[in-house]
């Protein structure tokens, strides 16, 4: 009989936070946003919900792959459960899928060249799962905001 290896998380942060207007009049505008960062040996899990229940509603991936000829970099995003072909919130969480894939690979690459890491080394990034449901009352402020914390938290849990 062969075992079943199951990886388990070398860390996890969980943040609760609010995104939207930040002026005093508009504070009961913000949205209230549940996300987590995991650590797995072999991939990096990412929910973002803004559902009351912590529903997540789309699974997509996120990967980068480096081209070791012309030094070009090119980022994938694959929608892998829900319905967000179907959905007008498509395009949108596509583009948070994107945006973390890209932050996430340039900490890493800017660590590789921090530790004196050759340029020319390819930087390994495991893929990306991302979780993600948006509510309908966000905005871009909200996007940058969301996406700030999560690369935020990411580098809490990598950091050694």
């Amino acid at each position: 009989m062969s075992s079943l290896e199951v990886s388990t998380p070398v860390k996890t942060i969980t943040k609760a936070f609010f995104v939207g207007p930040s002026t005093k009049e508009e504070k009961k505008e913000q949205i209230l946003t549940d996300a987590s960062v995991q650590i797995f040996s072999d991939r990096i899990f990412v929910i973002i919900t803004q559902h009351k229940d912590g529903k997540v509603g789309a699974y997509l991936s996120g990967s980068v792959e480096e081209n070791i000829i012309d030094g070009s970099t090119t980022f994938h995003v694959k929608s892998l459960l829900g319905n967000t072909a179907a959905s007008k919130k498509q395009h949108i969480v596509e583009v948070y899928a994107r945006q973390i894939t890209e932050r996430i690979f340039k900490v890493e690459k800017a660590r590789q060249q921090q530790q004196g890491t050759s340029m020319m080394m390819m930087c390994h990034l495991p893929p990306i799962l991302l979780g993600i449901t948006l509510s309908d009352d966000g905005g871009n402020n909200d996007f940058i905001q969301i996406i700030d914390q999560v690369v935020d938290m990411y580098i809490e849990a990598t950091s050694v």
